[in-house]
């Protein structure tokens, strides 16, 4: 457990490598999910995603119940390791939310490599979920981007205006209102 904690502090500093090795020490005194859980997001972290795959299996073979693991396991390390695995990220990010994920920093990660992929509608899930879990000025501009991306630009100004209102730093509010004004552009090409 002292470990685990450390790993989790050391993740927070963003001293992966130092969590890794905290982890993987947890490892060899405690093999339980939690553990491997840690190990893997640690890998994740660096970029070793193919580390990162096979710690979150782990995980995954101890307690497949735990929807943070599977959001990590394909979902993100899928769409960032190779292409051609976006069905099996799909399966994985499907049995996440079956599970209940609510980790609204993991949802927008997800939905953000979706919207990089330009799977639009994966985005647009994950975004919409990420703020049911709990709102946010970032989850709120991609979702519009997204919204933008589908052309449904009513909901997308509504997102953008919500990510404006409720932006506590400058360069979010910014972003927010320069989406607005695309947005606006959008619209009167639109009418011409």
């Amino acid at each position: 457990e002292v470990l685990v904690r450390l790993g989790n502090i050391c993740c927070g500093l963003g001293r992966y490598q130092d969590a890794c090795d905290a982890f993987m020490l947890g490892v060899r005194k405690w093999p339980c999910g939690t553990t491997w859980m840690g190990v893997g997001v640690a890998y994740y972290r660096l970029g070793n995603y193919h580390h990162a795959e096979q710690a979150f299996n782990e995980a995954n073979l101890l307690n497949n119940l735990n929807p943070r693991t599977w959001a990590y396991i394909i979902t993100l390390v899928c769409l960032k390791q190779c292409p051609g695995r976006e069905e099996e990220a799909d399966q994985a990010f499907h049995q996440a939310l079956q599970l209940n994920l609510t980790d609204h920093a993991i949802l927008i990660e997800i939905g953000a490599e979706h919207l990089r992929l330009n799977r639009l509608k994966l985005a647009q899930a994950a975004f919409s979920k990420s703020n049911a879990s709990k709102e946010t000025p970032t989850a709120h501009l991609l979702l519009g981007i997204t919204y933008t991306q589908l052309r449904k630009y009513s909901d997308a100004g509504k997102e953008f205006v919500i990510a404006r209102d409720t932006a506590t730093e400058e360069g979010e509010r910014a972003k927010a209102v320069e989406e607005l004004e695309i947005l606006g552009r959008l619209r009167d090409e639109m009418v011409e």
